[in-house]
């Protein structure tokens, strides 16, 4: 279904360009842009749950600086304008190597509790961090002019998506709710 594209040593757009030339060759176009991280966690993973075969996924590292932005805003538009996709799905999961996190000591507050219970205290902590920085991302790109106009249109519909890794349980953030529910 989607084209393997880690370690290829492509630039956003080269990976989305190459995807959606593949989907062409087989006389589709493809509907949705999927924006994973490098990390292997999702190969598997969203086979489960992406019934289409026209999507493109966009897998990239943990880019920084304006050269970054660059790259990201040429793969957006090029996704956007030029193919035309419908959806922009923001995918982010639990214990990804991308995210930077506080040091992980235990607040005095803690110190009676558990050791069990303080390591699922932990990691509750880290995947609301890790869904917080999803949102943030999912800011940002609502925020670049060329996904604005779109979703201003109505031709172009924003998602994030978070993996539980350790269980498969997938979560969507519910705009209504303002929360990460279970994935329907």
């Amino acid at each position: 279904m989607f084209a393997v594209m880690q370690n290829t040593g492509l630039r956003p757009l080269e990976q989305v360009q190459e995807q959606a030339s593949s989907i062409a060759s087989r006389g589709s176009r493809p509907a949705s842009l999927w924006w994973t991280c490098a990390d292997d966690v999702w190969d598997s993973a969203l086979e489960s749950i992406t019934p289409e075969r026209s999507a493109i996924r966009l897998s990239t590292p943990r880019l920084k600086g304006p050269e970054a932005i660059v790259q990201v805003q040429e793969a957006l538009d090029y996704s956007v304008q030029d193919i035309g996709v419908q959806h922009l799905v923001l995918c982010g999961h639990s214990r990804c190597s991308g995210l930077h996190s506080a040091p992980k000591t235990a607040s005095n507050s803690d110190a009676h509790v558990n050791p069990l219970v303080r390591g699922v205290m932990r990691r509750e902590k880290e995947n609301r961090d890790a869904q917080s920085a999803l949102l943030q991302n999912l800011r940002l790109i609502a925020d670049c002019s060329t996904v604005a106009n779109a979703v201003a249109a109505g031709t172009l519909t924003l998602h994030a998506i978070f993996y539980l890794a350790e269980s498969g349980v997938f979560l969507r953030f519910d705009e209504v709710g303002s929360k990460f529910v279970s994935f329907d």
